[in-house]
């Protein structure tokens, strides 16, 4: 197991890869975080494979960029990924959902001014 990925090796672990893991656990705080690898994933055409709760699930069904499963359950990870590579239309249909999604939506200049948006309306309140 490799401890330390450098970020100019980044992009080439992506491109070996047929499909993007990201199957949390289901605490309270996986509720409500969203992780940038899973952009990172949608970025580099790659179906996700996520849990089945909070915002991730929100993510890869509202954009058909992937499946949830329950989280902790090898069995429904391991017969995703099974069907996923026996679909590879599927795989590449969810892959060019996900550079959609990134291109029309999850961006950073899109991402900065909702950000900004939010920060003036705070200041606004006070």
């Amino acid at each position: 197991m490799k401890e330390h990925v450098p970020y100019s090796e980044i992009s080439d672990y992506y491109n070996q890869i047929k499909i993007g893991l990201n199957p949390l656990s289901h605490i309270k705080a996986h509720e409500t975080i969203i992780q940038i690898k899973l952009f990172e994933y949608m970025n580099f055409s790659l179906p996700i494979i996520a849990g089945n709760f909070g915002y991730m699930k929100k993510y890869v069904e509202e954009n058909g960029v992937g499946v949830c499963v329950p989280p902790d359950d090898p069995v429904a990870l391991a017969n995703a990924i099974k069907d996923l590579l026996l679909q590879p239309e599927k795989i590449t249909q969810m892959g060019l959902n996900g550079v959609k999604a990134v291109d029309e939506k999850y961006n950073w200049q899109l991402m900065s001014r909702s950000y900004i948006n939010i920060i003036n309306g705070l200041i606004n309140r006070v």
